[in-house]
């Protein structure tokens, strides 16, 4: 039996590991909104942000220049933390992600307090976590996977705790936030009820099935999307310069942490599927990666462990490996924290874009690449012809096939065929935007636009061009 001294110096070292893992969060998930104050990081936050000007609304008037628009939770999120501290969305879409992300670092290390009876392990698979790229990216950026990842990791630990019902209804709001945490939530909650035979949750989890459903109910199956990405394994890998990702030494150690859970056989069998079942998901959804990498830090951990209880040759090369393995991954996060500060939009962008929205008319329609959708409609309050949000998007393959074409044409004919089926006004486009649609320079439609009499360029600052279509009979609504 412990005595009180026990007790007392027990307590002492948790409080202090509780508060050296908030500090960390909080100093890793502070930098990136302190270097960029003004301005939101990608493209996905300003889709969030404008949603939650009006995060009830059933009608999109400015993506794909008119659709149906899907309930979101996390825009209704941002909308109601605006309101009830009195601050301006822009700020709550900056400030909120990394509050979560310090208040999930903690809950993280209190699952594994409960799950995991070695403290050593706690501590390090939570620091190991925090410094990790994916969730400097999930808890800096407002995105779709910030609050539901947050919800998850806090229900279970509810229902480690016995608290059924409030872990219920939680898990009973990520449908709202998208089908795939619905299907995370399930697959794991399953597990969990297979595992400990808690059957209280198998009506949750059927509620749960019946709520994800809503969407095909009302608009029936989503068309299936045909538009290029990066490969998986290029989203992946933060060092091989994904957006998102985990880094190369954190995968390392985590292949190092499977071999040493494989020395108790099938113990933990329940583990390898759901390591197994979030790799698939991660190949059609790769930011199932957000959830992959809560396993992967506790993975990772193992490795070191494992690492230090082999029997080395050389003590010196044992703890030479070890000290590059642990400095890999801290460098690996500095080095995407450093990205992440540089990513588009920049001044010259949101110039060029409040530029645009000052020489249009609300009605007029904006041509860019997709990747620049988004900014058009938040930043410059105009129409776009294509985004990145495809869901239920109208004719989406058609959209992207027909602009494809458009950007490799040379005939001036065939190119305002296209701009007046979509009811395109205007062009705009930055350096990177070029990049991401011609090879080189007088590529396509990039050499018809500098001749062209019916397309002519307005505006050029910087690396920013605008074109206005003046050819007769524009104005169609876009099939």
């Amino acid at each position: 039996m412990k005595t009180k001294k026990q007790k007392s110096i027990k307590y002492t070292v948790n409080l202090k590991a509780i508060i050296f893992l908030m500090v960390l969060a909080a100093i890793i998930l502070s930098i990136v909104p302190l270097v960029r104050p003004n301005i939101l990081i990608g493209s996905e936050p300003y889709y969030h942000l404008r949603l939650a000007e009006s995060p009830f609304a059933k009608y999109d008037e400015l993506s794909y220049s008119g659709r149906f628009r899907l309930f979101s939770a996390w825009p209704l999120v941002l909308f109601s933390i605006s309101k009830i501290f009195n601050t301006s969305l822009l700020f709550t879409s900056k400030i909120l992600p990394p509050i979560l992300g310090i208040f999930s670092a903690l809950i993280f290390y209190f699952i594994l307090r409960k799950t995991e009876p070695n403290p050593l392990i706690q501590f390090v698979a939570s620091f190991i976590l925090i410094i990790s790229p994916s969730f400097v990216y999930l808890f800096t950026i407002s995105n779709s996977h910030t609050m539901p990842v947050f919800i998850g990791l806090l229900s279970f630990l509810l229902i480690l705790n016995n608290r059924r019902i409030l872990a219920s209804l939680l898990i009973l709001t990520l449908p709202f936030f998208g089908a795939t945490h619905a299907l995370i939530a399930g697959i794991l909650l399953l597990i969990y009820v297979l595992k400990e035979k808690k059957l209280f949750y198998l009506p949750v989890l059927f509620l749960l099935i019946l709520v994800s459903l809503y969407p095909v109910l009302l608009l029936g199956f989503p068309e299936t999307v045909r538009i290029g990405n990066q490969s998986t394994l290029t989203q992946l890998i933060s060092d091989l310069g994904a957006s998102f990702g985990i880094s190369i030494f954190a995968l390392i150690l985590a292949g190092v942490g499977l071999l040493k859970l494989w020395e108790k056989k099938y113990k933990h069998i329940f583990f390898y599927v759901i390591l197994i079942l979030l790799i698939i998901i991660m190949f059609f959804q790769i930011k199932t990666i957000f959830y992959l990498n809560l396993f992967l830090a506790y993975l990772a951990t193992l490795g070191l462990v494992k690492l230090m209880e082999v029997k080395w040759e050389s003590e010196t090369i044992q703890h030479f490996l070890l000290l590059i393995l642990f400095l890999g991954l801290f460098f690996s996060t500095i080095s995407f924290t450093t990205t992440l500060t540089k990513i588009e939009p920049n001044e010259e962008i949101i110039e060029g874009l409040l530029y645009l929205k000052s020489i249009t008319k609300p009605t007029d329609t904006i041509l860019s690449h997709r990747s620049r959708g988004h900014w058009i409609t938040a930043i410059a309050k105009r129409k776009n012809v294509i985004d990145e949000n495809y869901i239920y998007a109208p004719d989406v393959n058609q959209r992207y096939a027909d602009l494809q074409k458009f950007y490799s044409l040379r005939d001036e004919k065939e190119a305002l065929k296209i701009l007046k089926k979509y009811s395109v006004t205007y062009i705009w486009l930055d350096k990177a935007a070029k990049n991401l649609i011609w090879d080189k320079p007088n590529q396509g439609i990039s050499f018809l636009l500098e001749f062209s009499d019916k397309i002519k360029k307005i505006y050029k600052h910087n690396n920013i061009e605008i074109w206005e279509i003046r050819a007769e009979n524009t104005q169609n609504n876009p099939k």
